[in-house]
């Protein structure tokens, strides 16, 4: 390859792997994610839902135990809602977050 792969081009060939049904692949690719960016969880659940999809759930739970050893979290999800600006485009200038933890 003419040039030096970085984390961006192995997830753009992981994200390939997975279109592709290619597990083996798939795995190799996370394995050189994990030497490059070890604290991201995203390497870790792409890997763990591809062998969930795959009925291999022991490889996946080893997977998420994995980053628990590691200490490495999966962000929490969220949502934002964006409002129109008043101009009539419909595009807001600005993001209105609402925090989801009222009780």
């Amino acid at each position: 390859m003419p040039i030096v792969p970085d984390v961006v081009i192995w997830r753009i060939l992981l994200g390939a792997c997975m279109l592709h049904s290619n597990l083996g692949l798939a795995e190799i690719v996370t394995k050189k994610l994990l030497e490059l960016d070890p604290f991201n969880s995203g390497n870790y659940v792409f890997l763990s839902n591809a062998y969930a999809s795959s009925d291999r759930w022991e490889d996946a739970d080893q997977v998420r135990k994995l980053m628990g050893e590691r200490t490495v979290g999966k962000p929490s999800g969220w949502s934002s809602i964006e409002g129109n600006d008043g101009d009539g485009s419909g595009h807001s200038h600005h993001t209105d977050t609402v925090d989801s933890s009222v009780k």
